[in-house]
């Protein structure tokens, strides 16, 4: 694919509210010959957590102008809108956001913290309706190279250390 970085498209030309404490990322892509944007974002972990629902907030005001487009935005949401719910449900509602699905991932996580005690599934795929997005799924290893894991002591060699503490998260889209 020839793919063009897009600087500003007017309405997803930056991240929602940002500051130096935590920064976001945003990276906004137009791939012209598909009709079709690709966000990939990172979403600050704030401590209040009334900064990070104002953070959400700001995502949902701004994908909620633009549910008529092909979008997929994918990332670190720092949050998994799949908690609490039932294992077999295959999407869940982003909140706040009406014309977006997010996509369940297969795999047990993410991320895991340093010593390997903690998991979480805070990273994910979500799209607008006329996009359809399959076999989302996070890999913590690939052709004998660990991406993901724990930290591992400094006895081990650099080839016996993951990459990051999150895993790849990799889908498939289909367009109508």
């Amino acid at each position: 694919c020839d793919w063009s970085s897009d600087v500003c498209s007017s309405d997803l030309c930056g991240s929602p509210m940002a500051d130096s404490v935590a920064p976001a990322n945003w990276y906004h892509a137009r791939v012209p010959q598909f009709d079709i944007e690709l966000i990939h974002l990172r979403m600050p972990w704030w401590r209040l957590a009334r900064t990070r629902s104002e953070y959400r907030a700001d995502l949902a005001a701004i994908l909620a102008q633009n549910v008529d487009r092909r979008l997929v935005v994918c990332g670190d949401f720092n949050h998994d809108p799949f908690h609490g719910l039932a294992a077999e449900v295959p999407q869940a509602s982003w909140p706040g956001l009406d014309g977006f699905v997010v996509e369940r991932p297969a795999g047990e996580w993410s991320f895991i913290n340093k010593q390997g005690t903690g998991t979480s599934r805070i990273d994910h795929v979500m799209h607008t309706k006329s996009v359809v997005v399959r076999d989302v799924r996070y890999e913590w290893t690939y052709d004998g190279v660990l991406l993901a894991g724990p930290h591992v002591p400094s006895t081990t060699s650099a080839a016996e250390q993951p990459i990051s503490d999150h895993a790849p998260l990799l889908f498939d889209i289909h367009l109508n």
